[in-house]
């Protein structure tokens, strides 16, 4: 098979805020899903899926933020939530620790030059 030399962009995420914004979330699902076949390393679409889940209540949504987090470590709002499922699952010492550093990257995104 011939090598593609303009593989097709990934599928956009905006849209799939939109979509999950007006509560259409498995068809958000579906972009992200199509955005990581096509882009497997973004931080970004894995961060959206994990909401996706939690709007539709599954528990698995941490794995999603955790993946978020793995590729893109200064995921500051990846932190926020992983804050928040800790705080909600009692762990008030693991919240304390994403809270604490979701500030530390806000603060040096933040800061001048």
């Amino acid at each position: 098979p011939a090598a593609r030399t303009n593989p097709s962009p990934p599928p956009d995420l905006a849209q799939a805020r939109q979509l999950a914004d007006a509560g259409k979330l498995e068809a958000a699902t579906r972009i992200c899903q199509a955005h990581l076949a096509v882009e497997p390393a973004s931080a970004s679409a894995y961060y959206l899926l994990g909401l996706l889940r939690d709007a539709a209540g599954q528990v698995d949504a941490v794995e999603y933020y955790r993946k978020a987090l793995y590729l893109e470590p200064g995921h500051e709002d990846a932190l926020w939530q992983l804050a928040l499922s800790a705080e909600q699952r009692g762990d008030t010492t693991a919240a304390t620790r994403f809270r604490h550093r979701a500030r530390s990257v806000h603060s040096s995104l933040s800061r001048p030059g």
